[in-house]
């Protein structure tokens, strides 16, 4: 009988983590579902998961994570999906030092922190890593800088990692999602306050955009359907470097090195209504 595939997920309590753990372990996965709280450990337990305590950030609990897998993987991981992330909103004027610190340290420094850990037995498995990026890694949205800042970040990471862990037979895979239908956005969007106490040249536009966030969500695509190009990414026998979705995203996404920065700063004023 061969060896039970394992597969890590970061950031599997909710949205596009919780998903992607779910359709990995519809595709014959063994899933380690990091989860932040013993609630969303026993929810993880009911739907066929195994749960381990993680928050990206904390080193103890990645290498805590990382014995445990050599513990109970035979010291292979054959898929790490780095999925999770927070947003900071806001210009980035008001955006605090420390606020765009913890972007950072959980949407790149997190990831780091797994592949380091990890690496070891992904190249023993001939494993993948797959990264959950966005539309925002290739377009600094006005409003999100921060969020954008981190997302380029990581494609960047993510492509000299592919370059470095190829010869080894591990395969890294961007998954480029737009905005999807997940609690990022609720939590990421200002309140009314917030929005006042922003200085008053940013106020109309980022109260137009930030507290729009909620109902950006609700009008999108579901995590199902990124989970299902996660679970193509893991598992293709050739997998491309990037999967954007949905349609919109993907020729965004090809677009954008193509088109003239003025034209696409022309653009980003008319949403906004500066034109």
């Amino acid at each position: 009988m061969g060896r039970l595939r394992c597969a890590v997920v970061t950031g599997a309590s909710t949205g596009i983590g919780q998903a992607a753990a779910r359709e990995l372990a519809r595709l014959g996965f063994r899933v380690f579902g990091g989860v932040r709280s013993e609630a969303d450990a026993e929810a993880a337990r009911r739907i066929g998961l195994s749960p381990v305590r993680l928050d990206v950030t904390d080193e103890p609990q990645v290498q805590r994570v990382r014995q445990r897998l050599e513990d109970e993987s035979d010291g292979r991981v054959d898929v790490l999906v780095n999925n999770a992330g927070i947003g900071v909103a806001g210009p980035l004027e008001s955006v605090e030092v420390e606020a765009l610190r913890r972007q950072l340290d959980v949407n790149l420094l997190g990831v780091h922190r797994m592949v380091r850990a990890l690496a070891p037995m992904l190249i023993a498995a001939g494993g993948r890593i797959v990264n959950i990026s966005s539309i925002s890694g290739r377009i600094g949205y006005p409003y999100l800088g921060a969020y954008a800042a981190s997302k380029h970040a990581l494609e960047g990471y993510s492509d000299a990692l592919r370059r470095e862990l190829s010869p080894h037979g591990v395969r890294v895979v961007v998954v480029q999602p737009g905005v999807i239908d997940t609690p990022i956005w609720g939590k990421s969007a200002l309140s009314a306050e917030q929005v006042a106490a922003l200085p008053e040249r940013y106020r109309r536009e980022a109260g137009r955009v930030l507290s729009g966030l909620d109902r950006t969500g609700l009008r999108a695509p579901s995590p199902e359907r990124v989970a299902r190009v996660i679970g193509r990414a893991a598992t293709a026998a050739r997998p491309r470097a990037r999967y954007a979705l949905p349609l919109g995203t993907r020729i965004q996404a090809r677009l954008v090195p193509l088109v003239p920065e003025a034209l696409i700063d022309w653009a980003a004023d008319r949403a906004l209504g500066r034109r």
